[in-house]
């Protein structure tokens, strides 16, 4: 099978390519893309028959880059470091994936249900796979930008930060200052699973990887920050969270 491989990550991309050269050999990657930009020109230049796509990447998730396609008869095995990200592909019926870093049994695993699946049905159903990926997609908030308003979706929120009477967003990829307050901000985004856990800090829970104990403590975000939490709301975040 022709394989490409899109990952923003460079060394998982390179890890990835030499792991399938090492153990499997019915797989032939002809291309590597490090954007999502990128690799949509190749899958649609190059047609492989196999396709390993990080979800979680900059300006453009893979669930998206799905959608940006003209070729659409691969097979299809998502990677990603994380696990909600993996649940959600399993969810919508995208059964391959592999979490990072890459085990080479997982993959050489992967690789035999991708062959299987390929000989009892040679025409995959991406296009169904992308319906499916935009009706479990999050919904997107209008929000007030110092540009206008732009629609962002709310899985792509890390946190916003108080900034007098704005806000900044941290998103995926994005950094937005809005002209609401972090007050009025937490009120459309609570309802999607967001907590605030400082005077000056509200965020989403989905991108929560860790809690540090202390005073008040530390959450550690998916993007790799470490917010303070104030010992006023250290007990609504552990509600929410479970006891550390």
């Amino acid at each position: 099978m022709k394989a490409v491989i899109i990952d923003d990550e460079l060394d998982s991309l390179e890890t990835t390519e030499l792991l399938i050269e090492a153990c499997c050999p019915e797989v032939e990657v002809v291309g590597v893309a490090n954007d999502a930009e990128r690799g949509i020109r190749m899958v649609d230049k190059l047609r492989p028959e196999l396709v390993f796509l990080d979800i979680s990447m900059p300006k453009m998730s893979g669930f998206e880059l799905l959608e940006h396609l003209q070729h659409r008869s691969f097979e299809l095995i998502f990677t990603t470091a994380h696990d909600e990200h993996a649940l959600k592909a399993f969810q919508v019926g995208a059964v391959h994936y592999l979490l990072k870093p890459i085990d080479a049994d997982e993959l050489r695993q992967a690789i035999e249900r991708v062959l299987k699946k390929h000989q009892q049905a040679p025409e995959p159903d991406i296009a169904r796979l992308v319906q499916q990926l935009a009706a479990s997609r999050q919904p997107k908030i209008a929000i007030p930008s110092t540009k206008g308003l732009e629609m962002l979706e709310v899985d792509r929120i890390i946190r916003c930060e108080a900034d007098s009477n704005y806000t900044l967003i941290i998103a995926q990829g994005d950094k937005i200052v809005v002209t609401k307050t972090l007050k009025e901000l937490e009120q459309m985004l609570e309802p999607h699973n967001f907590v605030r856990v400082h005077h000056s800090h509200l965020i989403n829970l989905a991108h929560l990887k860790a809690y540090q104990k202390g005073e008040g403590g530390v959450v550690v975000l998916s993007n790799g920050e470490h917010i303070n939490v104030s010992r006023s709301r250290k007990a609504s975040l552990l509600e929410r969270i479970g006891p550390a």
